[in-house]
């Protein structure tokens, strides 16, 4: 008996045995030898002594029959031989091609070895998906593939603005909807009312300006990716969009601090925060000049601040790190307290204070 080793693909890349089926070959051959059906038998025709030519022609007309008969029956046998012999060899098993944040990215060889006049083309390995390359229209390229889609990756988009008014026929069952690695100056307008997908991924475009409504609809969105573009801000109004959790802003070199603190104070957690930064302003409290810093950094002025002592103004001083857990992090900070005719120390300082100034602090009374 021949056994087929099928593979099971999934959305991770990982390759897994799925068990043996057999299969019926149909040369009747396997490789443990050469299988014989066994001969239909034949019906006998006995010796006839002939007395007569009348009574021979008889005989041979009845021997005539009986081998037609036994010819019929060797036909029906061959037949239902054939038919067990074919076999339909199942499908490869489809997995949900979501990652940890309920987003789906095609494989980029799909692009590479895409043929044919419709930009998209559903994506062989993944239920319910659907790839495009280097479209520019996406209503125009969606539309080419007859089908309902929950999960849509179009690569190589080249717009100058782009308006997601994609049709709601796609919206309505939309789960993820990716558009990356293209050129797209900007983003405007929004996509329909009461929009499906979970995952929004827009990164590695190009992109400089994203109007405040774009997203406004997105009411399921819990990850947004808009990594590796030229942004100085963050368009999500995290009023209306109670489910959302997860943010993606790496590599948007303008990206002002100002926004991360906005989406750390409504507990979004940050993909790879390690890589992300943000550019401080002048305009910007607790820092002096134009710099780029680490969100940690970040989280531990705003922490900072909320310590710090009315009407004094805190800084950090340094941001320490334990290398053998990136997670566990302490500050020193230095509180200025001077020139304010206070009367005594602050009740309270931020923790890791190691300067205090209470220079200038001549008050009645002082204890200082």
């Amino acid at each position: 008996m021949i056994r087929i080793g099928l593979l099971l693909a999934v959305a991770t890349g990982v390759t897994a045995n799925v068990a043996d089926h057999p299969v019926v070959s149909n040369s009747l051959t396997s490789t443990e030898g050469t299988v014989t059906t066994p001969a239909t038998p034949q019906a006998q025709v006995p010796e006839v002594v002939p007395e007569s030519e009348d009574k021979l022609e008889e005989e041979v007309s009845s021997s005539t029959s009986t081998t037609s008969t036994t010819t019929t029956t060797t036909t029906e046998s061959t037949t239902t031989t054939s038919t067990t012999s074919t076999t339909t060899l199942p499908t490869t098993t489809l997995v949900p091609p979501t990652n940890q944040f309920g987003c789906y990215n095609a494989d980029p060889d799909l692009c590479r070895t895409h043929t044919g006049d419709c930009e998209c083309a559903p994506d062989p390995t993944i239920p319910d998906a659907l790839y495009c390359c280097n479209a520019t229209d996406i209503n125009k390229a969606i539309s080419c593939a007859d089908g309902s889609w929950k999960y849509i990756h179009m690569r190589n988009l080249t717009v100058r603005e782009l308006v997601l008014n994609v049709s709601n026929r796609y919206i309505k069952t939309l789960l993820s909807l990716s558009i990356t690695d293209g050129s797209i100056h900007k983003i405007s307008s929004s996509l329909a009312r009461y929009s499906s997908p979970l995952c929004l991924n827009i990164s590695n475009n190009n992109i400089s300006e994203i109007q405040d409504r774009a997203f406004k609809e997105l009411r399921n969105l819990t990850m947004l990716d808009i990594s590796h573009n030229n942004l100085s801000s963050i368009p999500i109004q995290y009023s209306t969009l109670t489910p959302f959790r997860w943010l993606d802003v790496r590599e948007n070199k303008p990206m002002l601090c100002k926004h991360l603190l906005e989406a750390v104070k409504h507990n979004i957690t940050f993909v790879q925060e390690q890589e992300t930064f943000c550019l401080t302003s002048r305009t910007f409290n607790w820092f002096e000049s134009e710099v780029v810093i680490r969100l940690q950094q970040l989280q531990a002025a705003d922490q900072l601040q909320q310590n710090c002592p009315r009407l004094c103004r805190c800084e950090l001083e340094r941001l320490n790190f334990d290398l053998n857990n990136t997670e566990k992090k302490t500050i020193t900070a230095k509180v200025n307290c001077s020139g304010l005719n206070f009367t005594d120390f602050p009740e309270t300082l931020p923790p890791d204070t190691v300067t205090l100034d209470v220079s200038n602090n001549n008050g009645e009374g002082s204890n200082l």
